[in-house]
């Protein structure tokens, strides 16, 4: 997934050591029943708004993947054969053997493969389209305007004095039309919540690092 690699890039241009303090592991504190966590750095939250902070990291485990097919010819399906891709799913164990063996609250897993040349041209590609020593850089900006009944994740937002700038990463493919009616959702909302008029919106190719400035009036 393109946010997998979205997320361990961003953590690398930002300079905000407390946002990454975050990332690190946190141990519980027994309370009865349950286990408290406690966040690892200070934070922020606006009204209204649905943030996401790292919690626990952990290096090294060991999983497993299965891909899964269902073939056309399986009873109840159809008897022709298309393209189709699989589902991927990551099998572990939360032992210690695998490096876990620690108590999981719930909430988003995710998965992170190295891949430092495409993430450094990544970053490259960032830095010569944005000045972001000068920019606050928030990524996966989750919000929910419950105005319109909208909630969804931001990839990254560069937050300037007085602009704004929305980055969706997708995988390759960067022209579809599609993605421009997303886009036109994520413009309004932060032009609402950051009172900003001038608020651009790009799409990023992983594979092909590449980007493009999607004009929307």
């Amino acid at each position: 997934q393109p946010r997998l690699l979205m997320a361990k890039m961003s953590m690398a241009v930002m300079d905000n050591g407390a946002e990454a303090a975050a990332m690190g592991s946190v141990a519980p504190e027994q309370i009865s029943n349950y286990e408290l966590y406690t966040l690892p750095a200070i934070t922020s939250i606006k009204d209204k708004q649905t943030k996401q902070v790292g919690l626990i990291e952990k290096n090294a485990v060991k999983y497993a993947k299965e891909f899964n097919f269902r073939s056309p010819l399986y009873f109840g399906g159809s008897y022709e054969f298309e393209k189709q891709h699989p589902s991927i799913t990551y099998v572990l164990e939360n032992v210690q053997k695998s490096n876990l063996g620690i108590s999981l609250p719930a909430g988003t897993m995710r998965f992170y493969e190295n891949d430092k040349k495409r993430i450094k041209k990544i970053i490259d590609l960032l830095n010569e389209n944005f000045d972001l020593s000068n920019a606050r850089i928030m990524k996966e900006y989750q919000f929910k305007d419950e105005e319109i009944n909208l909630s969804g994740v931001i990839d990254l937002l560069l937050i300037f004095d007085k602009k704004a700038a929305i980055l969706d990463y997708k995988l390759k493919n960067i022209d579809d039309e599609h993605y421009i009616y997303q886009l036109e959702k994520y413009k309004n909302y932060i032009k609402k919540a950051f009172n900003f008029d001038d608020v651009e919106t790009y799409l990023i190719s992983i594979i092909d690092t590449k980007i493009k400035k999607i004009v929307i009036d």
